[in-house]
């Protein structure tokens, strides 16, 4: 693989972010409509597989990590197969065509229809990468579940939108992966076709390995939404307790501060009566309370 200035026969067109002038100049090139162009580029664009003036359209979705690499989402690739060039366009760079420019992954460009293959390899070889390491991360905060904490309810909250992604971008590739083996427009060998069949096992296996982390994910979320009600709730228990507790001797306080005449208003030992009254009172409403905690 190396960089050629001009479009060599059975080169490979790499675009990267294009401008508006690049995508017109593009179009001309390769006979592509307005549409397709912008397609190609359109952020939530949908895997699609088509045909448009003797040129093969393919619109993958692949995983790439965010700005950080602290999380993740997909990203649309084009891959434009013609008579004379394999073309590939995206709005930012991607780990899967960077891994074929560096050699990473071997592709002969002359081969267009194992080129396709390999890129369609390479982004689901990185959807189970990227599965895996956000299964490392649901899986230590199910250790710790006991021990939760705002952060941690944030954190699975997006593993779980990014999997939902996943998801979402996962099917459809799926089914433009089957489409491939049944569309005569482009050439494949039988060899081609058992690569294809295998693609199609494999992703149809990390979409099933998504949906268990998505499902686990749902699960320890719930999990600690219970955690964090039974906490509440005993933390208003506590409180509540604790109102009754001490509105026993503010009552006896209270009562005895009107300025009636009250029994043993006139016994020197009265307030030593009314704080053993309040104290023993006290101390049975906690001696229950205790009894209560303790059988629940």
């Amino acid at each position: 693989m190396k960089r050629v200035e001009d479009y060599a026969r059975f080169s490979w067109i790499r675009v990267i972010a294009p401008t508006e002038s690049e995508l017109k100049d593009l179009g001309k090139r390769l006979n592509l409509s307005e549409d397709t162009l912008s397609d190609s580029i359109d952020q939530h664009e949908m895997p699609i597989l088509k045909k448009e003036n003797g040129n093969v359209v393919i619109i993958i979705r692949a995983g790439v990590p965010s700005k950080g690499g602290s999380s993740y989402k997909t990203v649309p690739i084009t891959i434009v197969v013609s008579d004379k060039y394999v073309t590939t366009i995206t709005r930012e760079e991607t780990n899967v065509l960077q891994d074929i420019a560096s050699g990473k992954v071997p592709v002969v460009t002359t081969q267009r229809s194992k080129f396709l293959i390999s890129v369609l390899l390479s982004i689901t070889y990185y959807y189970q990468k990227y599965i895996t390491n956000i299964n490392r991360v649901v899986q230590g905060k199910k250790k710790n579940i006991r021990y939760i904490k705002s952060r941690d309810v944030f954190t699975l909250i997006q593993n779980e939108e990014i999997l939902n992604d996943f998801v979402g971008s996962l099917v459809p590739n799926i089914n433009v992966i089957h489409k491939l083996l049944t569309y005569k427009q482009i050439d494949l060998y039988q060899a081609d076709k058992d690569l294809i069949d295998d693609l199609s096992v494999d992703a149809e296996q990390v979409l099933a390995v998504c949906n268990t982390n998505l499902k686990t994910v749902n699960s320890i979320r719930e999990g600690y939404a219970t955690v964090l009600s039974t906490r509440l709730n005993q933390g208003i228990k506590a409180l509540t307790f604790m109102t009754a507790f001490f509105t026993i001797p503010t009552m006896v306080a209270n009562i005895y501060g009107m300025n009636i005449i009250l029994p043993l208003a006139d016994r020197p030992e009265a307030f030593w009566i009314l704080t053993g009254i309040s104290i023993t009172t006290m101390a049975m409403l906690l001696s229950g309370y205790f009894f209560y905690t303790h059988r629940q």
